[in-house]
């Protein structure tokens, strides 16, 4: 017993970090020893008690995130620590941009690292002297990543700007009347250049709206429906939202909207698109003008796969489900409705829609049934 009151003296920190005392955790266990009969007994589930709590206080203290899920979370801690690093510019304004820059670069949330990013570039423009400065000193691989991730190119402008052409201009302005010292110099006209080369993302600055259609069986009926790619967008630097329309017989089948907001950065990663296309623009027409409705559809003989019986069951579910949800039909009938379909995807070479979420995603296939008069999801996991 001595070797265990030493093990709970040692462990006095975890259990106050876990918000009970010694005592209780001892009398705990002597409460649990007394359905055992033998000392011995009692004694080894007093060690194995002990045992298992020093085990998970390890893992606690290498694995914080663990130690997280069993306490109460801060509500929108990304939001808090972006608002804390706002604070910070005013008190400390070099400390305050590197916070931001290390959220805008490693934040877990994707919408407070978008919102860090329009705040680098806001400072950039209102304060380029301070933000070359304190850029200077960064580790410059990283730091030169960042920006060609997207880093020079906010969603949202400050005030007083329209396009991403118009705040180069501005910044590049403002950079060449400041005078620099041979330590910054090198930075100030390594931003220069960045922001010179996104001047040449489109020479118009005019909104853009593309009307693409391409005639194509989506239905699988052997005859060619009209689908309908409408893309705009404020300008060829700037996100699109984008609406797919399939029309079948004159009837519309088929209509999806997608806001690319949040995608539109990634264009400036290569390989993104894929390893060929050279640049920001040249990947983003790519995906717009060429990938879209160049892999809308597919044909798939399923009956020929080896396809396992849970798999079929996913399919059959995910397809009940989908009947309900946006036919609005009842369980009996989006059941008899799912079997059809299943009997259809068995039977025969079918014709499958991709509607894609960004160049790398797509949503759940879906195929075009007669009965409902239009497509209904199956499983990806095929």
């Amino acid at each position: 017993m001595e070797r265990s009151q030493g093990l709970i003296t040692t462990l006095s920190p975890v259990f106050q970090d876990l918000g009970i005392t010694p005592g209780s955790f001892v009398l705990y266990i002597q409460g649990m020893g007394f359905l055992l009969k033998s000392k011995q007994a009692k004694l080894f589930l007093a060690l194995a008690g002990l045992l298992a709590l020093w085990m998970f206080s390890v893992v606690v203290s290498h694995f914080p995130s663990c130690k997280n899920s069993f306490q109460q979370a801060a509500p929108d801690r990304e939001t808090v620590r972006y608002n804390a690093a706002i604070k910070m510019l005013g008190e400390d304004p070099e400390d305050g941009l590197l916070e931001i820059y290390r959220i805008a670069s490693k934040s877990a949330s994707a919408e407070i690292s978008e919102i860090a990013r329009d705040e680098l570039c806001s400072q950039l423009y209102q304060k380029p002297e301070l933000w070359v400065k304190t850029f200077s000193k960064v580790e410059p691989s990283e730091f030169e990543k960042y920006l060609d991730q997207g880093g020079l190119s906010p969603i949202d402008f400050p005030a007083g700007i329209d396009s991403q052409r118009k705040f180069s201009e501005v910044v590049r302005g403002k950079l060449k009347t400041i005078r620099w010292s041979s330590q910054t110099r090198v930075f100030a006209d390594m931003i220069s250049l960045k922001l010179k080369a996104s001047l040449n993302i489109d020479p118009q600055s005019a909104p853009v709206a593309e009307v693409l259609e391409k005639r194509l069986d989506a239905t699988g009926d052997g005859v060619s429906d009209v689908v309908t790619l409408k893309i705009s967008g404020a300008a060829w630097d700037r996100p699109f939202k984008w609406t797919l329309s399939i029309t079948s017989a004159g009837k519309l089948v088929y209509q999806h909207f997608s806001d690319d907001a949040w995608l539109d950065r990634f264009f400036y990663d290569k390989g993104y698109v894929d390893d060929e296309c050279r640049d920001y623009l040249a990947c983003k027409k790519e995906y717009y003008l060429e990938d879209i409705l160049g892999h809308i559809v597919s044909q798939d003989d399923l009956g020929k796969r080896q396809v396992a019986a849970g798999d079929w069951s996913e399919i059959r579910k995910v397809a009940q489900d989908d009947l309900k949800a946006k036919f609005g039909l009842s369980a009996a009938e989006a059941s008899q409705t799912a079997d059809l379909v299943m009997e259809h995807l068995k039977s025969r070479k079918v014709v499958l829609l991709h509607v894609p979420k960004s160049p790398v995603q797509s949503e759940a296939p879906k195929v075009y049934v007669p009965r409902v008069g239009g497509f209904v999801a199956i499983s990806d996991e095929m």
